[in-house]
């Protein structure tokens, strides 16, 4: 979740972060993946604009502790799909099990109520939301299951 409202970006963007196009030192992420999860393939992101994203103190704790746990990983095993040029040499950030991407579905349904829970509203968009996730340091606690 924090990688969602620290950062802003899409949900599908999120889903497909490999942990390459993650720099701790410089405290930024790459968007170049985008998960399509009914197609289970990995796509460029909208517009085919692959952008920089610096991210906080607090999710580069959060990413750092998660890297030291899990390691870089390999790419996302079938039925996951790469374009045929693809260069991609590790793991996703949001990995679930051999390294598949989470069930979209979940995800979204706890983001929402991560979101309901910080009070953050529905008319932010989520630009709003990761700016204010960046500038205020914000904690989020997950919803219950």
């Amino acid at each position: 979740m924090e990688l969602l409202l620290g950062t802003g970006v899409r949900l599908g963007e999120a889903m497909g972060l490999h942990w390459e196009s993650v720099n701790l030192k410089r405290r930024e992420i790459v968007v170049e993946w985008a998960y399509d999860p009914v197609e289970h393939e990995m796509n460029p992101p909208k517009d085919y604009e692959r952008r920089t994203i610096p991210i906080g103190d607090k999710l580069t704790k959060l990413l750092k502790s998660r890297l030291d746990r899990v390691g870089m990983g390999k790419p996302a095993a079938a039925p996951v799909k790469y374009p045929r040029n693809a260069r991609v040499h590790s793991g996703l950030v949001l990995a679930h099990t051999q390294g598949r991407p989470f069930d979209s579905s979940n995800l979204r349904d706890r983001f929402e109520a991560s979101v309901r829970i910080a009070y953050v509203g529905k008319s932010r968009n989520r630009h709003q939301i990761g700016a204010c996730g960046c500038t205020t340091s914000a904690t989020l606690t997950p919803a219950a299951s």
